[in-house]
C-alpha cells in the first residue's frame, strides 16, 4: 500500500550464525600434533588436519582453513627453520670464553668494535631447497629444539667466504669444488 511505513524488522538482516568455534578438544590435538617432534613442526595445514581428522571418534573432520586459523590464533607463525653450526663441546667453550675476553666489561666499547673485521664462509649448493622448507612456531621458539636445524659442513658444490666491518663490505671469494687431482696437487706442495 502507498504511504504505508515499512518496519525496521522486516527490512533488517538477521543475525548470522557465522563459522562455528573450534572446541578446546580440536584446539589441543592440533597443538598435540604440531608440536610433536621436528618433523610435525614441518607439516602443513592440510597434512595436520588429516592426522587430527584420523583420530577423532565418529566422523568428525577438521579442514586445513581451520587448522590454519587455529595455529594463527594461538600465536604460531610460518618460519624459516633456524640454522645453527653443529658444534661440540670444546667450540662452545672457546666460543664462551672468547665473548667473555671482549665483553663490555673488558674494554670493548663500539668504537673497539668497528675496528674488527669479520669474516666467514659457507658451503653453497646450487639446485638444492636450502632456505625453502618452512615450520611452525612462535616467535620466542626460535631456538626451540624442534624448529632449529644443525648445519654440518662438508656437503658443498663451491665454498664461498667474505669479509665485513662496521661500515664497509670488504671483497668476497668463490672457492669450486676441489677434484681429487687437484687436491693432490696440493698436498704435495
Amino acid at each position: 500500500m502507498p504511504g504505508t511505513p515499512v518496519e525496521p524488522k522486516y527490512v533488517d538482516d538477521l543475525p548470522r550464525s557465522g563459522r562455528p568455534k573450534v572446541s578446546t578438544y580440536i584446539t589441543a590435538a592440533i597443538l598435540t600434533v604440531l608440536t610433536r617432534n621436528s618433523t610435525t613442526r614441518g607439516y602443513s595445514c592440510r597434512r595436520i588436519a588429516q592426522e587430527v581428522s584420523s583420530h577423532l571418534p565418529g566422523r568428525q573432520f577438521v579442514s586445513a582453513s581451520t587448522v590454519y586459523r587455529t595455529l594463527i590464533a594461538e600465536g604460531y607463525g610460518s618460519y624459516k627453520r633456524t640454522v645453527k653450526p653443529g658444534l661440540n663441546d670444546d667450540n662452545k667453550k672457546k666460543r664462551l670464553a672468547w665473548c667473555l675476553e671482549h665483553s663490555l666489561e673488558n674494554g670493548w666499547d663500539l668504537e673497539k668494535w668497528k675496528t674488527v673485521i669479520w669474516t666467514d664462509e659457507t658451503s653453497v649448493q646450487l639446485g638444492s631447497v636450502r632456505g625453502k622448507r618452512r615450520i611452525w612456531r612462535k616467535p620466542d621458539e626460535a631456538y626451540h629444539q624442534h624448529v632449529v636445524v644443525e648445519r654440518w659442513k662438508g656437503f658443498q658444490e663451491f665454498m664461498w667466504w667474505s669479509a665485513f666491518s662496521y661500515d664497509k663490505k670488504g671483497p668476497y671469494y668463490m672457492w669450486p669444488k676441489e677434484s681429487d687431482a687437484v687436491r693432490k696437487e696440493r698436498e704435495r706442495q
